[in-house]
């Protein structure tokens, strides 16, 4: 008997509990609206189902933390990996729309990782190119990305974008290192005239000393490398 008192006890505290909590809730809802808190109370909520929506491993959970919150970029990146891993790529569209929205608002560091995630699911550079945002430094993180992973006509491509787009908000820096990574890659590439004509246009942009160094010394670098071309090639005699 006693235990059966004590099971009814642990029941009706449990109740209480839920009830008051549950009401607790209600007049939090009520003051955030009156107050004009709405906002804060909204990224609170969202991130009470985010933390849920990881550990349960819950699309449902993930979905409300990202109506809640739609400008998080954390959770629209936890949901498309959400989708890549349940689903076992069956649902890569889903996967590259959140992706899509989590770099929108994402800050660099972040949307580096979102770019290697998203790449590594599908090895497809056109997938990528319809998800990065149509901003200059976007453009130039990816253009990045391509340059790191040797992919060096579709990083010049991208450079171009994002230089363009920099030119037009007038940013300097952008629009200065872009020029200066698209005649670098043509250095490499051994088009030294075309090298040339991008590092002019980069120190010319260029603000900060730093920056017109490391232009000034690839420049010379390349002028290096097309007097080597220009000397005729001594034959090697047999010994």
């Amino acid at each position: 008997m006693t235990i059966n008192k004590n099971v009814t006890k642990i029941i009706f505290f449990i109740g209480f509990w839920a009830v008051f909590y549950s009401q607790a809730v209600l007049w939090r809802n009520y003051l955030a609206e009156r107050t004009g808190r709405q906002p804060e109370l909204n990224f609170m909520n969202a991130q009470y189902h985010f933390q849920r929506g990881i550990e349960y491993g819950s699309e449902e959970e993930l979905y409300k933390a990202v109506k809640l919150d739609p400008t998080n970029p954390h959770t629209h990146h936890k949901l498309a990996s959400y989708y890549v891993s349940f689903y076992a790529g069956a649902r890569l569209d889903r996967a590259y729309e959140e992706y899509r929205k989590a770099m929108l608002f994402a800050d660099e560091k972040f949307l580096s990782k979102i770019l290697q995630d998203a790449y590594d699911n599908a090895q497809n550079i056109q997938r990528l190119k319809e998800i990065v945002p149509n901003t200059g430094k976007a453009r130039y993180l990816f253009a990045e990305f391509l340059r790191d992973k040797n992919i060096y006509d579709e990083a010049i491509l991208e450079f171009k974008q994002a230089a363009l787009m920099s030119g037009q908000a007038r940013n300097n820096k952008i629009l200065a290192g872009s020029y200066n990574w698209i005649a670098i890659i043509y250095m490499w590439q051994g088009r030294f005239a075309d090298a040339v004509e991008y590092f002019d246009k980069a120190f010319f942009c260029a603000r900060e000393n730093v920056l017109k160094s490391w232009i000034l010394r690839n420049l010379g670098n390349t002028y290096a490398g097309m007097e080597i071309l220009k000397k005729p090639k001594v034959p090697v005699k047999n010994p």
